[in-house]
């Protein structure tokens, strides 16, 4: 019965944000040339934004997290779903939702904290991890590699959300799913390695599985 609820509070609150993504593609409409928003409509991106929520938040129940680490779990999945897939689509990332997830973390470092000390550690722990992050994904842009200022972004507010040792396991995950993503366009023909794609899809993935299975906290 658990597991139920926690299925329909994922689906319903996914195609919440499904519209929200809709309404967040359409304000940014001027970026979208090519018209590729509008795959959005198609009724399996609605379904996918509902299952996948759905799926993940039985992974919530699973793990038995207390109140307030079920709700921040349960907003994480569904930010990260609408970075991924907005950016998947029209190649932008809204700050609005970089933001969101800014002050989730803040605010989950002030409830979480039980003092002075521990807030201190664990605030300069996050804000490490932003500033670390930053400059990882700066750093190719002296080297002429393109890395969009919404990914250097996100990249920045994960390494702020997850710390330095969460960050590290984000990118990873973040590397090994480019390089499976490559190798098929490879094998398949469809590509190479100067091939663009977006790279919100492998960090928010990166961000997911640091956040189920943290193998290095």
């Amino acid at each position: 019965m658990e597991y139920a609820i926690y299925a329909t509070v994922g689906l319903l609150s996914g195609l919440c944000f499904y519209y929200l993504a809709r309404y967040q593609i359409q304000v940014r409409s001027i970026y979208d040339t090519e018209n590729k928003g509008q795959r959005i409509n198609n009724i399996g991106y609605r379904i996918a934004w509902m299952v996948v929520p759905a799926v993940l938040f039985v992974g919530i129940a699973l793990k038995e997290f207390d109140y307030w680490q079920t709700v921040r779990y349960m907003l994480i999945i569904l930010m990260a779903i609408n970075v991924a897939g907005i950016d998947m689509l029209i190649r932008r990332i809204p700050n609005a939702l970089l933001l969101g997830m800014l002050l989730l973390q803040i605010c989950n470092i002030v409830i979480t904290s039980g003092g002075l000390d521990v807030f201190m550690d664990t605030f300069f722990n996050s804000f490490m991890g932003l500033i670390i992050a930053y400059v990882i994904f700066v750093i190719p842009g002296f080297f002429k590699l393109r890395i969009g200022a919404g990914d250097v972004k996100y990249s920045a507010v994960i390494g702020f959300m997850l710390g330095l040792q969460g960050y590290v396991e984000a990118m990873a995950v973040m590397g090994f799913t480019i390089f499976i993503y490559y190798l098929f366009l490879k094998i398949t023909r469809r590509g190479n390695l100067k091939t663009a794609a977006p790279m919100a899809p492998f960090l928010s993935g990166g961000v997911l599985v640091s956040l189920f299975f943290p193998l290095i906290y």
